[in-house]
């Protein structure tokens, strides 16, 4: 699966979650202030796009901070993993990484079973660290043909830039 389609999937797999779960709770409060929501988002692209965006954006904020990535890649790497081996890699006390894990969970980044032993990465996690590794090989060989780093590459020509002609 390309990293779209894994962040798409896992954003969606973590909404409709959330959305769910939302619903459930509506139709058993007494209180009727949230009826109808569900179908006004349902019926309403903008509503259901700015929820999307405001979700992925968040995902993306807590994905792409530096200690989280590489809790992440660790999981999307060695697989499922315990918070006791996390802390053997990640450099934070046990609460700090209990807080993030939860954090990125919430997030749809990571699951935990529901005894706490176990952490992995979601496909949403996946398909975040594949869509970083393919733009930072991109990035690279960018890199690698530019003559800043590469004595062997071409400087480019100075590109010369016509100005309009004024009319006064």
């Amino acid at each position: 699966m390309n990293p779209f389609d894994a962040i798409a999937l896992g954003v969606w797999t973590r909404l409709r979650n959330l959305i769910g779960a939302l619903d459930r709770v509506d139709r058993l409060e007494t209180s009727s202030e949230f009826d109808g929501w569900l179908n006004a988002v349902a019926q309403d692209d903008a509503a259901l796009e700015m929820t999307i965006r405001e979700f992925l954006l968040r995902a993306l904020r807590l994905a792409s901070d530096p200690i989280n990535a590489q809790l992440l890649s660790h999981l999307d790497t060695n697989g499922a993993s315990t918070l006791g081996a996390l802390l053997q890699v990640i450099p934070l006390s046990r609460v700090e990484l209990t807080e993030r894990v939860n954090e990125l969970a919430r997030a749809g980044l990571t699951v935990q079973a529901l005894d706490g032993e176990q952490v992995e990465a979601t496909p949403l996690a996946r398909g975040f660290l594949a869509l970083l590794s393919e733009i930072v090989q991109k990035v690279q060989e960018q890199a690698r043909n530019d003559y800043l780093l590469n004595p062997n590459a071409k400087m480019p020509l100075a590109q010369m830039h016509k100005r309009p002609a004024h009319h006064f």
